[in-house]
């Protein structure tokens, strides 16, 4: 090859990026690494190089349209029917500031931040400076940050403005070791609840150092037949139902739900008008309010995430069959480029 190639070669990669894509729905198989021109970016917009991007459960069923009861029709209508619309995976997400439109007064270049973004499997990403994206922790790594805006947020929302938690209920958290159960647990304890969490034996101390009063080991104990009962039940995992948790639940108690069929809306509507035991479910979108204060909450040391194992971007789908495999205690990071 002589140097007049490498020069077109060079020439090409200059202003193209390897970005994750996949073209058809399924398994973890069907994603591949491209090159793809670097985006452009207006005024008002940021380009971030890509540190580390989190693998989580909801982009896997985004991949695979692996989703509850009646929500695959629905979730194919938006999201492309026959294939994805946008072949990109991935939203969670930490970097650096590559540069910075004219207008953008927020960030410069060289900040190093985090935050939630379509198409964020690439090694560059742009996003308006007014989305969700705010500097990333001073006590944190990149592959640390990169999990905070998916089990950190969704936690927050659905334990604060969903189930409209209050200091001195008892919570029973279920897949407290999972990348939202850690976070629940945490933020919990900072609302000041009791705290039973429901994981498996390996997992007691991890919970247990995170604040959880109480451990429960499914494979020994069934929680719905011990006869506690609790303010709030929060499923994280969608293993458990709202009629199998009922005797488990105070009058008005609350069952939450992460992942909901059509049916079990039907069950919110009717639980929000009737009966005193309620049914909490819904989809957990943040702000970047919700960013800065995790944020605050992590550089002040009381919560803090958890890292389950960490992929090389070359190894994408190995990353995905990990985060989907619903055994991992923490969150899966792949670190776009190599930097820890």
């Amino acid at each position: 090859m002589n140097i007049y190639i490498y020069s077109l070669i060079a020439l090409f990669m200059k202003d193209n990026m390897r970005c994750v894509v996949y073209e058809k729905y399924g398994g973890p198989e069907v994603l591949e690494i491209k090159s793809v021109p670097i985006p452009t970016i207006s005024d008002k917009e940021v380009l971030v190089k890509v540190y580390s991007v989190c693998v989580t459960t909801g982009d896997c069923r985004l991949r695979s349209l692996d989703m509850p009861g009646g929500m695959k029709f629905l979730a194919r209508l938006g999201l492309g029917y026959n294939k994805p619309r946008n072949p990109v995976p991935g939203m969670m997400f930490s970097g650096v500031v590559e540069s910075v439109g004219s207008a953008v007064t927020k960030f410069k270049v060289g900040d190093e931040v985090f935050g939630s973004a379509m198409k964020a499997s690439c090694e560059f990403l742009k996003i308006n400076e007014d989305k969700d994206i705010v500097l990333k922790p001073s006590n944190l790594s990149f592959n640390e940050a990169a999990a905070v805006p998916f089990g950190g947020v969704s936690s927050l929302i659905f334990l604060r403005d969903f189930t409209k938690l209050k200091s001195g209920q008892k919570i029973l958290i279920n897949g407290a070791s999972g990348e939202l159960g850690l976070f629940a647990v945490q933020l919990a304890k900072y609302y000041n609840c009791e705290v039973t969490a429901v994981c498996s034996g390996k997992s007691f101390d991890l919970v247990k150092s995170l604040g959880a009063d109480f451990v429960i080991d499914y494979t020994k104990e069934n929680f719905m037949e011990n006869g506690k009962t609790y303010d709030v039940i929060f499923d994280t995992i969608g293993k458990i139902t709202f009629k199998n948790s009922l005797n488990s639940l105070v009058h008005k108690g609350k069952f939450v739900e992460t992942v909901a069929s059509l049916l079990d809306y039907l069950t919110v509507l009717r639980t929000s008008i009737f009966g005193g035991k309620k049914f909490v479910a819904g989809v957990a979108i943040g702000k970047v309010a919700d960013l800065e204060f995790l944020k605050t909450l992590i550089e002040e040391e009381k919560i803090k995430p958890i890292v389950a194992k960490v992929f090389s971007f070359e190894d994408i789908a190995r990353a995905h069959a990990f985060a989907e495999g619903g055994t991992k205690v923490g969150s899966c990071i792949v670190e776009v480029v190599k930097h820890e």
